[in-house]
């Protein structure tokens, strides 16, 4: 299990603040695209196809596989199946961890401009920001690919 996992996140979706849901979609597409490796200049409905044309799941529902010159971590989601199945918690709580990550780091840097306002800087704000964004996705995929919505 990875060490960013961490098994105490409650994944039960709640309603955003909408102070913070522009930053938080924008910020969430660039990250769960780019964690799945589809390209950052491609239109939301290219991105959606990507997803789509990737729905088969990594050997041994791997929640990435390291590819590429650069070894990078391309993640895969499993959009047919819920929220807390374990590849997307994985992949939730990656995202999670970006965010907080770079979050952090804008706040200690001397000059950095931090992208949530401090009330937001909350990990259990930003997981429930990221599912609700995973379950849109989601939403999205299926219906393109013509899977039925459970």
């Amino acid at each position: 299990m990875p060490a960013h996992y961490n098994s105490r996140v409650n994944y039960h979706l709640s309603l955003p603040d909408p102070r913070t849901a522009p930053f938080q979609v924008n910020s969430a597409s660039r990250q769960f695209f780019d964690l799945c490796g589809v390209e950052k200049t491609a239109k939301q409905d290219e991105r959606i196809q990507a997803l789509v044309d990737n729905l088969q799941p990594y050997p041994d529902d791997a929640p990435f596989m390291k590819m590429g010159p650069e070894n990078k971590a391309v993640w895969k989601s499993c959009w047919t199946e819920k929220i807390d199945h374990t590849v997307n918690v994985h992949f939730v709580n990656e995202i999670v961890d970006c965010v907080w990550d770079n979050e952090t780091a804008l706040r200690t840097v001397p000059g950095g401009k931090p992208e949530l306002v401090d009330a937001d800087y909350n990990k259990d704000v930003i997981i429930k920001m990221k599912k609700l964004y995973w379950g849109n996705l989601q939403s999205q995929v299926k219906a393109r690919a013509g899977i039925h919505q459970s």
